[in-house]
């Protein structure tokens, strides 16, 4: 079986990730959203329950984990599944643009060193999509928020 992590904050949850999700989802036959913290970003209020938005999505498992790094995260779910699978890893990306890939490319030897060793796919969003990122969303609403 094939089970990527899609690890983000997804804060807020939006169409882009739908989208990269969506893909995934075709490419894989697991896909595990892994929402964790990120200290660069303020937590919202999101209007999306995710434990309820995955609920019965075929092929999706949801995890909150704020209080973990990745590699821990990742780790402990890879030691709770049965050892004698042949599970394969990796480790998907939302990509947007340039700026986007340059991002994550560091990030993926940001990987490497910490020792997760498995692969990461970078999926580009939809073109109608790249101009939506949390960090705008989070943007528009304090705007609208002022009105």
């Amino acid at each position: 079986m094939k089970v990527a992590f899609y690890p983000g904050s997804f804060n807020p949850w939006h169409d882009g990730h739908d989208d990269v999700l969506d893909k995934a989802r075709k490419l894989f036959d697991k896909v595990v959203v892994l929402q964790m913290s990120n200290a660069d970003k303020q937590p919202v209020k999101s209007d999306i329950d995710l434990n309820t938005y995955f609920k019965g999505v075929r092929n999706v498992e949801y995890i909150h984990r704020m209080d973990m790094s990745i590699i821990k995260a990742i780790g402990n779910y890879i030691l709770g599944e049965d050892i004698n699978s042949n599970q394969q890893y990796a480790i998907i990306r939302g990509l947007r643009n340039e700026k986007d890939f340059c991002e994550e490319q560091i990030l993926t030897y940001w990987y490497e060193d910490l020792g997760l060793k498995m692969p990461v796919f970078h999926i580009i969003a939809d073109r109608k999509l790249v101009h939506i990122s949390s960090s705008a969303i989070k943007a528009a609403n304090k705007y609208v928020e002022k009105l």
